[in-house]
C-alpha cells in the first residue's frame, strides 16, 4: 500500500486567507493529491469550494454549476472573499394557483364594475 503524508500546516493554509497565493496553492495540492470523495477528508471538500478571481473569471459556468451544489468562495488577491450561493426563483405575488369556476369573462368584468359603482 501506498499512500503521501501531507504536513497538517498545509490544511491550516487552504484555511487561512491572510496569503492568497500561499491559501490557492495548498488548495491546489490537496485537491491534487486526495480525491474529493476520499473517505481520508470525508466532509472537508463539502463546506465550500474556494476559487482565485482569475480561476472564476476563466471557468464562470464551472463555478455556477458549482454553487448549484455548495457555497463557492471567490477570493482576490487583497483577501476579499465573496460567497456565491444558489438564490432559489422567487415568486410573485400576482402567482396564484388557479381556479375552477362557471363565471365567464363577462361575469367576472360586471362583477368588477359593480363593485366600482359603474353597474
Amino acid at each position: 500500500m501506498t499512500g503521501v503524508l501531507i504536513d497538517s500546516n498545509i490544511f491550516v493554509y487552504a484555511f487561512d486567507p491572510a496569503d492568497p497565493d500561499r491559501q490557492d496553492k495548498a488548495l491546489r495540492l490537496t485537491e491534487d493529491v486526495i480525491p474529493r470523495r476520499s473517505s481520508a477528508l470525508d466532509g472537508w471538500y463539502d463546506h465550500m469550494k474556494v476559487y482565485t478571481f482569475t480561476q472564476a473569471r476563466e471557468h464562470l459556468a464551472t463555478v455556477l454549476e458549482e454553487a448549484r451544489k455548495q457555497e463557492v468562495i471567490i477570493r482576490r488577491r487583497n483577501g476579499d472573499q465573496f460567497s456565491i450561493v444558489l438564490r432559489p426563483n422567487g415568486t410573485s405575488p400576482f402567482d396564484v394557483a388557479p381556479i375552477n369556476t362557471k363565471a365567464t369573462t363577462q361575469d367576472i368584468l360586471d362583477a368588477i364594475r359593480e363593485s366600482r359603482g359603474r353597474g
